[in-house]
């Protein structure tokens, strides 16, 4: 997740980025079938603590509460707002490329491949 993030945030390759989105998806439909994602799954039984009960618990005390308690409606939440970000980024990278605008950075962290 981390790896999917720091990829996503760095990146200006929309080869890259398009592999995040096929990645993304999977979860998303790995979810869908299994009534939770894998990697809770994971988290649960090797940390003790889901990355989604720390959300939670943080929105809570934000002031931020969900009226559903199914934690499936909520992976599903966050997988669909990755998913349009990591789209977004997609599709602004692809826009800058077809009018001609470099992107340039002097410490050269989004230069492309």
């Amino acid at each position: 997740m981390f790896a999917i993030g720091f990829i996503a945030f760095f990146t200006t390759s929309v080869n890259f980025l398009i592999v995040l989105l096929v990645i993304v998806t999977l979860d998303a439909i790995s979810v869908v079938f299994l009534h939770e994602c894998p990697l809770t799954l994971m988290e649960k039984k090797y940390l003790g603590i889901t990355s989604s009960e720390m959300r939670d618990d943080f929105f809570g005390r934000a002031g931020i509460m969900y009226k559903c308690d199914h934690t499936y409606e909520k992976q599903i939440e966050l997988l669909i707002n990755v998913w349009i970000i990591i789209a977004t980024k997609c599709l602004s990278v692809m826009l800058l490329q077809m009018f001609n605008v470099k992107l340039f950075d002097a410490s050269s962290i989004y230069t492309s491949l």
